[in-house]
């Protein structure tokens, strides 16, 4: 949905102003509000407020009404009651777990590579980057066309995810993302240095933007949040889930103001090839230290975080 956002953003900018573009966009946030207010509370808040019968409605009503609503609504309340029966621990000492720390390297360092991808700025910059591309572009057509190809890429995670593994998923995005970037610095390199090999090649700059945001809807983009999810125990997953979340938006905050100082500094060549360097660090990064959580329960998630040998070297 975020990304038919944009989608529709890059689509209706073409024939609006900024101004009528923000009313357009600010409408559709105000029907948020009343919309949601149809959400029911999720099971596991109404479990702990003591509404048993409302949380198995409300989970027949989210998964449908032939699910074994009873039985998992009974698995939620053992879980619940296993972690008030257990003695109480600080945030510290519960952040401060063999398993906690390695998901939270895990997922801080997926969030840290998936912004430092360049991904907001190459989006927020799109159009100006065609423009510095070729005058014969379509810009804004260009623009829209990326953001379909997002849209695409997304939409082939959500039937990847569960087939391929979350590991795969995300090699082979900041592979290809990493390949992208170097074909829009070569790119970039020769039409400064010698444009006349770069004449027919307008094209190129569309394909490898495209390619790197459809890689990218398809592993760094969906799988870190799917992942978060997964990963942290009930008792920090709400910190856990914010200091990820905190770290993302404050990087991509970081990113979108350094754009232009960094194409300033290193050109545009320079910009994408520093943007590739680090999608192949994220490939690295997955291979030594994302867990594989396919299929896998959260016993077996935590126990192969919990044997983390960075982590036991750490407390050694």
């Amino acid at each position: 949905m975020l990304n038919l956002g944009m989608l529709m953003s890059f689509s209706i900018s073409a024939g609006v102003n900024v101004f009528q573009l923000n009313i357009i966009s600010g409408f559709i946030v105000l029907l948020f509000g009343p919309i949601f207010m149809l959400m029911p509370e999720t099971p596991s808040c109404l479990l702990k407020r003591g509404h048993k019968t409302k949380a198995v409605e409300t989970l027949k009503w989210l998964r449908g009404p032939k699910c074994d609503a009873f039985y998992e609504i009974e698995q939620l309340q053992l879980e619940q009651d296993a972690l008030l029966n257990q003695p109480k621990k600080s945030i510290k000492k519960s952040l401060f777990t063999p398993e906690t720390l390695s998901a939270l390297l895990a997922m801080i360092g997926l969030v840290t590579f998936l912004q430092m991808s360049g991904i907001n700025a190459v989006l927020f910059y799109a159009t100006d980057i065609f423009m510095n591309a070729s005058d014969s572009l379509n810009h804004e057509v260009a623009t829209i066309i990326v953001g379909a190809m997002q849209f695409f890429g997304t939409l082939v995670a959500a039937f990847t995810v569960d087939r391929v593994g979350r590991r795969w998923l995300l090699m082979i995005s900041a592979i290809i993302m990493c390949v992208s970037h170097v074909v829009l610095g070569v790119y970039f390199h020769l039409l400064q240095n010698s444009p006349a090999q770069v004449e027919n090649l307008e094209w190129l700059p569309v394909f490898a933007l495209s390619l790197f945001v459809t890689m990218f809807s398809i592993g760094f983009g969906p799988v870190p949040w799917i992942m978060i999810g997964e990963v942290f125990a009930i008792n920090v997953k709400d910190l856990a889930s914010s200091l990820a979340t905190f770290t993302s938006y404050a990087l991509s905050f970081m990113m979108t103001k350094t754009f232009n100082p960094l194409r300033n500094g290193l050109g545009e060549a320079g910009t994408f090839w520093l943007f590739g360097g680090f999608c192949m660090l994220g490939a690295i990064f997955v291979f030594l230290f994302v867990p594989e959580t396919k299929g896998k329960t959260f016993d077996q998630i935590q126990k192969r975080l919990a044997s983390s040998k960075v982590y036991f070297r750490a407390e050694k």
